[in-house]
């Protein structure tokens, strides 16, 4: 691998035109049977009501930090989720836009609009590294009301998040759209969907590829024991490099800050939080530290279906079809969503280059005859969150959870 860093997501959301059966009519099933409406229980409606008491006030990638498991191992790109997201509120309204909105924490659409468009101008002209979005529309032709995008909301969507638009049928809509997912995410992921199973569709990707500032010496990788969060132990590759770091102590957590060359950071986070992971970040007294950094290699690689955990969020009326507003999203009907899908993979690891490593050596090697304090050790043996932000606007570009070595 040529870069230390290497990451992709893609979300797709498939809004189904919302052409069922009259109100109180029970749909076909799969079987021949019926479907019947059956509401959530008492229970399921009180652990959402939980959660959404839990993480009230939370950043958005604090709500889905707080939605995940400590336990396991999963990589998230809130940032591709988020866009997603403010796409299909630019077609909601009502109750439906109010709800999305709540959930990604802001009250202000246009001003949403207008910081994607921002962001989307900011990666065009960025060097030392490698940032892409992709954001596109799509229409199944053998949608059944013959539903299509609004010319408004087409015309919005290119505008403020430089959306593609395409159309698909039933029979190539797999292909063709895994095909164009494929090429923006430089053929790491080739099989978003295995049939094209919607009437229409919003698919976001995000691409980043990065070095370290200062990389890690690949002679200095070697075995150590992580301790996974179930309580076994694991011998896996560990990354080591002594030299300064940005570092903090906040709230019970240790954190430490590896730039990449271009403007952007990984921020490891050793010990277990109850807070907005955004401001837990934000919040903390960084000064510069000489740490002694030992961290795992590692790949995660996740795909999650996000319909629960935003319905927890309080996300509910956009997955009703009898409650969902999309109208001013489409030429005809309306819509609700069906699904929403999410994929994400990350490779890290040392780019063993020589000269990088020399000058971790240098630089602990001019400072050998000045009595100063020994460097702090920060070993990443056990459970720790790693989130890779942008360095300017400090926006959650990717965020994910190392409890396991597998």
């Amino acid at each position: 691998m040529n870069a230390i860093t290497k990451i992709i997501s893609i979300i797709l959301a498939a809004l189904i035109s919302a052409v069922s059966p009259a109100a109180g009519a029970a749909a076909p099933s799969d079987d021949g049977g019926e479907t019947h409406d059956t509401h959530a229980s008492e229970t399921e409606k009180d652990e959402e009501e939980t959660v959404k008491e839990s993480l009230s006030g939370f950043s958005f990638s604090g709500k889905l930090y707080g939605s995940m498991s400590e336990d396991e191992n999963w990589f998230i790109s809130p940032h591709s989720i988020k866009t997603a997201l403010l796409m299909a509120a630019n077609g909601a309204s009502g109750e439906t836009r109010e709800q999305i909105m709540n959930v990604l924490a802001s009250d202000d659409l246009d001003e949403e609009n207008a910081a994607a468009k921002s962001f989307n101008e900011k990666i065009g002209s960025l060097s030392d590294i490698t940032l892409e979005k992709g954001d596109s529309l799509w229409v199944n032709l053998d949608n059944p009301n013959g539903a299509k995008f609004s010319d408004g909301f087409v015309k919005l969507m290119k505008e403020c998040y430089s959306a593609e638009t395409g159309e698909v049928t039933s029979e190539n809509g797999a292909g063709v759209i895994n095909g164009w997912v494929s090429e923006k995410t430089h053929g790491r992921i080739t099989d978003l969907i295995d049939k094209a199973d919607f009437d229409t569709a919003i698919i976001d990707t995000i691409y980043m590829k990065a070095e370290w500032q200062n990389k890690f010496d690949a002679r200095a990788t070697f075995p150590e024991t992580f301790h996974n969060a179930d309580g076994s132990t694991t011998n896996t590759d560990f990354m080591h490099k002594t030299a300064y770091f940005s570092y903090a102590e906040h709230e019970g957590c240790r954190i430490a800050v590896l730039p990449y060359k271009g403007g952007a950071s990984m921020t490891l986070i050793l010990g277990e939080t109850d807070m907005d992971i955004s401001e837990l970040i934000k919040g903390a007294v960084y000064s510069e530290q000489e740490l002694q950094l030992a961290m795992p290699k590692f790949s995660g690689d996740t795909t999650l279906t996000l319909d629960e955990t935003l319905k927890a969020l309080g996300m509910t009326d956009a997955f009703d079809k009898d409650k969902a507003d999309f109208a001013s999203m489409v030429d005809r009907g309306n819509m609700y969503i069906s699904t929403i899908l999410h994929k994400a993979n990350v490779d890290v690891d040392e780019d063993g280059t020589e000269a990088a490593a020399v000058t971790a050596i240098m630089y602990a090697a001019t400072s050998a005859f000045i009595e100063k304090p020994q460097p702090i050790p920060f070993v990443c043996d056990r459970p720790f969150t790693y989130v890779i932000s942008d360095d300017e606007t400090g926006e959650i570009l990717f965020m994910g959870r190392y409890a396991d070595a597998e």
